[in-house]
């Protein structure tokens, strides 16, 4: 059987849980809402999860390293594609898009909670214009 030894426990203190940005299972279900509307593209929902996947397996950096083309083979979808599903989730505010065309990109996610509480008619202070809800992002 297993038993804790005072190495193990000096390892748990090099080792801390970091800060998260967010809560995960609270933008799970912000994502499904906004997922629920209909109004999100399959390829912006499929990037999302898949950033989302990849920055709680690295313990939640600041920002993820991002390469359209890197993201292509991973998911099977053409750069184009990708290219597209990241301006998409840029104009849904759910990620920050960093060195635009450039050879050093990453990407910074968002919480989601305040969309979906926008989405569920929440309160004045979430309220903000929604890609295919409204004509433009304020």
């Amino acid at each position: 059987p297993w038993e804790s030894t005072s190495a193990s426990a000096a390892s748990c203190r090099r080792w801390p849980m970091p800060m998260l940005p967010f809560r995960f299972i609270d933008e799970m279900r912000a994502f499904k809402i906004i997922c629920d509307t209909g109004t999100m593209g399959t390829d912006a929902q499929l990037l999302w999860v898949h950033f989302f996947l990849e920055a709680n397996a690295q313990r939640w950096p600041e920002s993820l390293d991002y390469s359209p083309r890197k993201y292509a083979r991973r998911l099977g979808l053409d750069v184009r594609r990708i290219r597209a599903a990241v301006k998409e989730l840029v104009a849904w505010r759910m990620v920050i898009h960093i060195g635009y065309n450039q050879k050093a990109q990453s990407i910074r996610l968002r919480t989601c909670v305040p969309i979906a509480k926008t989405l569920q008619g929440g309160p004045d202070s979430y309220h903000m214009r929604l890609p295919g809800l409204d004509e433009e992002c304020g």
